[in-house]
C-alpha cells in the first residue's frame, strides 16, 4: 500500500511545485486589480465630498451675503424721517422685491408697532394665531440688537397656516438710533424656506437637497427634492447669525456604483490583465519547451532586432536606417570630414565628393556588401 501510494505522493508533489506559484501569481495579480478598482472608487468618492464641501461653503457665504444686503436695504427706508404713511409705501415695493419677508414693522423704543406691512404673495402669517403670539422672541432679538449695537437675530419658531400646514420663520431686529440714543426698530420676518430658495445659488441647489437644520438634527426648512440614491453625501456648516446660529445642511445622493467608477480604470485594468496573461503565456511556454523555448525566444528576439536594418528586396539600402540616414542626408553643406561617404565594400573615403554640397553625407549609408545582392 505504501509503495503504491509514493507514485501517487511524487506526483502530486511534483503538481504542487510546478502550480504553487502560478496559483501565488495569479492571488497576487487579482489582489492588485482589485486594490486599483477599490482605489479609484474612494477616489472618486473623496473627489464627490470636495465639491459638496465647497457647495456648502459657498451657500452659506451667499446667505450672509443676501442677509446682509437686506440689511441695508431696511435702513434706506428710515431715510428722510418717514411718517408711518410713507414707510408702509415705500415698503410695499421692497416686499414685492424680497420674497424671504413675510412682514416689515417698524417699532418705537417700547416696542410698540408704528406701522407693518406683510408680503403680497401670501396670506399674512400671524392671521392665524396673532402677532402676540410671537413676541417674547421678538423682544429677545430686540434687546440682543440694543446690546450689539446692531442687527440682531432670533431663534427660529414655528408659525401653524391653514390646511394643517406651517412655515419655521425667524425675526430681525435693527435698532434705530438718534444722537446714540435708541428711538425705535425696524423688525423683518424671514422665512426660512424662501431663504434657501431666493438667496442661494440655483446652481447649487439643481441636483442637491439644501435645509435648515438644529444642532441635534431636526430639520427646519428644506429646498430641493432629488432622488433618492443608494448612497448618500453629506455636508453641513454652522451659519454663525448675530443672536442665532443655523446649521446648513446639503445633501447629493449618488446611485449606485458601478464595478469600474470610470473609464482610465476599467482601462489600466484590463491591461494590466493582459499582460499578466501574456507574461504567464510566455513563462508557460519556456518552462514546457525547455531548451528549445530558449533558443526560440533567442532567435525572436534577434529577429525582431535585426529586421529594421535587413534590405528590402535585394537592395542595396536597407528599410528602416535608409530612411533616417535619408533625413540625416537632407543636411546639404557639412565640414569636410563629415562629407566623406565610404562606398559599400570599400575602406576608402571618397575625396573626390567631398567638394559637392549635393554629395555630402553625414552618415554611411550602408553598412555592408553585402546589401549589393
Amino acid at each position: 500500500m505504501n509503495l503504491a501510494r509514493q507514485p501517487l505522493i511524487r506526483r502530486l508533489a511534483s503538481v504542487w511545485r510546478r502550480w504553487s506559484l502560478w496559483a501565488l501569481l495569479g492571488v497576487l495579480v487579482v489582489a492588485l486589480l482589485v486594490t486599483l478598482v477599490w482605489l479609484a472608487g474612494r477616489y472618486e468618492a473623496s473627489q464627490v465630498q470636495v465639491r459638496l464641501d465647497r457647495d456648502t461653503a459657498e451657500a452659506v457665504g451667499d446667505i450672509r451675503s443676501g442677509l446682509t444686503r437686506n440689511v441695508q436695504s431696511l435702513q434706506a427706508l428710515q431715510a428722510g424721517n418717514p411718517s408711518p404713511g410713507s414707510w408702509v409705501f415705500d415698503a410695499a415695493p421692497m416686499l414685492r422685491e424680497h420674497h424671504e419677508w413675510l412682514r416689515l414693522e417698524w417699532r418705537d423704543s417700547a416696542l410698540g408697532i408704528l406701522a407693518q406691512a406683510d408680503t403680497p404673495f401670501s396670506a399674512p402669517v400671524f392671521e392665524r394665531m396673532g402677532r402676540d403670539s410671537a413676541q417674547t422672541d421678538v423682544a429677545l432679538a430686540c434687546a440682543k440688537a440694543r446690546r450689539f449695537s446692531g442687527p440682531a437675530y432670533s431663534t427660529s419658531y414655528f408659525l401653524p397656516q391653514g390646511e394643517g400646514i406651517g412655515i419655521e420663520v425667524m425675526d430681525l431686529c435693527l435698532p434705530l438710533a438718534t444722537a446714540g440714543r435708541t428711538t425705535g426698530y425696524l423688525v423683518a420676518t424671514y422665512s426660512l424656506p424662501e431663504i434657501l430658495t431666493d438667496l442661494v445659488s440655483r446652481q447649487i441647489t439643481r441636483s442637491q437637497e439644501i435645509s435648515f437644520t438644529e444642532a441635534d438634527g431636526t430639520r427646519l426648512a428644506l429646498h430641493g427634492s432629488t432622488q433618492r440614491g443608494s448612497r448618500v453625501f453629506t455636508s453641513q456648516q454652522l451659519l454663525d447669525l448675530p443672536g442665532n446660529t443655523l446649521v446648513l445642511r446639503l445633501e447629493a445622493p449618488r446611485g449606485v456604483p458601478d464595478v469600474f467608477p470610470n473609464v482610465l480604470t476599467a482601462l489600466v485594468a484590463a491591461m494590466s490583465l493582459g499582460i499578466c496573461i501574456i507574461v504567464a503565456a510566455a513563462i508557460h511556454f519556456l518552462l514546457a519547451y525547455k531548451n528549445r523555448g530558449w533558443r526560440w525566444l533567442w532567435f525572436l528576439l534577434r529577429q525582431a532586432a535585426h529586421r529594421p536594418f535587413q534590405a528590402v528586396d535585394g537592395q542595396r539600402e536597407h528599410a528602416f536606417a535608409g530612411q533616417l540616414l535619408d533625413q540625416l542626408d537632407r543636411w546639404r553643406v557639412a565640414p569636410v570630414f563629415l562629407g566623406q561617404r565610404v562606398e559599400p565594400g570599400g575602406l576608402r573615403p571618397g575625396f573626390q565628393q567631398a567638394l559637392e554640397p549635393d554629395g555630402t553625407g553625414f552618415l554611411v549609408p550602408v553598412f555592408d556588401a553585402a546589401a549589393r545582392a
